[in-house]
């Protein structure tokens, strides 16, 4: 009887095991930061974020993860970077959801100062709605908001549902 007890309590413990692991699966995650914090962290760092265009930003992973650990210290909010052309420079830095319903929001260099969709320029027209901010929806879930932080740098919210 005892073993029966206990082969039931396992099962019981597998199956909750796997409802936590399918509810964190299917709800996704939240690591975003927010506008506020972004908008004072390149502030703070624009400088350094500006050397770091000028060195030139690798295209591997792995040393894209060492140059953000390196030189963006231990207040960094900086997840990945990606280079969408050599004077387009996305910096993201959190977001929620999972594939299907997502978030995402960080910051962009634009040498010439114009905002820009990212992963949605080739589609997205975006129009100013206020003075400095940028917004475009489609459709089909997708919509981008991209407001001027100070000149060549752009804040953006993106939502993918």
């Amino acid at each position: 009887m005892k073993k029966l007890w206990i082969c039931i309590l396992a099962i019981l413990a597998g199956m909750i095991a796997c409802w936590v692991l399918a509810i964190m699966l299917l709800g996704g995650s939240n690591d975003e930061v927010s506008r506020k914090r972004i908008i004072e962290y390149v502030d703070q760092n624009h400088e350094t974020l500006e050397f770091v265009i000028q060195d030139g930003i690798p295209d591997e992973e792995s040393e894209q993860e060492a140059l953000i650990r390196d030189r963006f210290g231990k207040q960094n909010i900086v997840k990945s970077i990606s280079k969408y052309s050599d004077s387009k420079i996305g910096f993201y830095c959190g977001g929620t959801g999972n594939a299907t319903n997502s978030t995402y929001s960080g910051f962009y260099f634009s040498a010439a100062d114009k905002p820009f969709a990212l992963m949605f320029s080739s589609e997205a027209k975006l129009e100013e709605t206020s003075p400095g901010v940028y917004e475009w929806k489609s459709s089909t879930g997708k919509e981008i908001i991209t407001e001027r932080i100070m000149p060549n740098w752009f804040y953006y919210h993106i939502v993918w549902n």
